[in-house]
Parts: C-alpha cells; structure tokens; sequence
C-alpha cells in the first residue's frame, strides 16, 4: 500500500472518521505490518491527548455588549447639545428683545428731546375745502407729495441720486 493513502487512512481511523468496513480492512493490513501499526499509536495516541485538552479547556464566554449604556450615554449626549442649542437660541432672543426695547426707549426719548428743544417750530397751513376739493383725490400721489411738502422742516437735506451705479450723495437744503 502507498505511503500517502495509509497516513491519510490512520489520520481517518484515529479521529474515527472511517466507515467500519474500512476499519476492519485496515486493521487486518495492520496485523501483518509492525511498521504501519506503530505509525497507527502515534495517530491514535496524538488524537487522545488533543481532545483531553480540547474537554478540559472551559469555553470562554465574553461579557455580554454594553449596548444599553452605549445607548444611554449617545442620548445623553444628543440631550446636551440639544439643550445647549436650545439655551442660545434663547439666550440671543432674550439679548435681541432686551436690545431692541432699550434702543427703542433711547430713541423715543431721543426723538422727544430733539423735537421739542431742537427743531423750530413749523406753521402746517390748513387748505379750506375748496382747495382740497381742487386737488386729484384722497388717494393722490400729488396730494401726497404736497402734504409732504408742507410738513417738510427747514432743516431738511436732499438726497441727490443720479445713477444706481454711483453712490448717493446729499444735497443743499431744500
């Protein structure tokens, strides 16, 4: 018998994977041979002693994932900058409101005191109905450019724009 195929035979025979016709007829070879035989223990004795270290080796068992806490410790954190986004829209609102309300009392006290100390005063001349009858109608634009007109102060400036592609500039006095 070949040398390859009776090593592949006692590996076979040692792990118990042949079938119990082949183990009789390997065992009547083994009988008559001494050298295979012996080649046969080494097989039979190495398999015995893997699986006595494979019983006694206790199966490693790994601690269960903590994904709860992963869970908990990731909504946690999404809850924070939740929170911190929240506290600086508020913040920034609570500021806009408070800045607002302030500079709306400084200029309502600013524009109390410049118009009652600085400007002088300015004489409106009332139209009798004739002449308000004379004029387009309640909605014209003349009757709104007079109007503007009449109530516009001396101290006044112009804004002289001649082109949108130049900048503005401020004119004499009206």
């Amino acid at each position: 018998m070949e040398t390859e195929i009776l090593k592949r035979l006692l590996m076979d025979r040692a792990l118990g994977g042949l079938s119990p016709d082949v183990e009789a007829l390997l065992a009547a070879y083994l009988e008559r041979d001494a050298a295979p035989a012996a080649r046969g223990r080494e097989f039979e004795l190495a398999a015995n002693r893997t699986r006595q270290v494979l019983r006694q080796a206790q199966p490693m068992t790994l601690p269960p994932f903590p994904a709860a806490r992963v869970q908990a410790l990731d909504r946690g954190r999404r809850r924070l900058i939740l929170l911190r986004n929240v506290a600086g829209i508020a913040a920034a609102l609570v500021l806009g409101v408070g800045l607002g309300a302030g500079l709306d009392q400084r200029l309502a006290a600013h524009r109390t005191t410049s118009a009652s100390a600085l400007s002088p005063p300015v004489l409106v001349v009332a139209r009798t109905g004739a002449e308000a009858t004379d004029s387009a109608g309640f909605w014209s634009a003349q009757r709104l450019y007079e109007q503007a007109c009449d109530t516009k102060g001396t101290h006044a400036a112009q804004l002289i724009w001649d082109s949108p592609v130049k900048a503005p500039r401020l004119g004499g006095k009206s």
